[in-house]
């Protein structure tokens, strides 16, 4: 091939690139769309065994244990305290660290989480 030709491509060769293009694009599709099934499959299962009110203790809980692990070196445990919406009484709450941890533990959400 020489300099004048080298921007010139053959139609079959237009066609292949073409095609590896669509290739790509099409394996992209299908894996984000596979990925997303994936996801909302992993999440139903998920909602089977807990429900999302477990889970929104779950993650109040292990926001009190970091509270209780980083704040034991500067104050005495019984100051710790913990403000968290209440889903049981629908208004927000201010609790001992230690009391929610007894309640979480001890309650129907924590039987669920272990």
């Amino acid at each position: 091939m020489n300099f004048q030709n080298q921007g010139n491509f053959t139609m079959g060769s237009q066609l292949f690139a073409h095609k590896l293009r669509m290739f790509g694009q099409g394996s992209t599709n299908v894996f984000t769309i596979g990925l997303g099934l994936l996801i909302l499959w992993i999440i139903c299962r998920l909602y089977q065994k807990v429900f999302l009110s477990s889970l929104y203790y779950f993650a109040i809980e292990r926001y009190v244990q970091l509270k209780l692990a980083i704040g034991e070196h500067f104050y005495d445990i019984d100051q710790i305290g913990i403000k968290f919406y209440s889903l049981r009484f629908k208004k927000w709450i201010h609790l001992n660290a230690q009391d929610f941890l007894h309640e979480f533990y001890t309650g129907k959400h924590g039987f669920k989480i272990q």
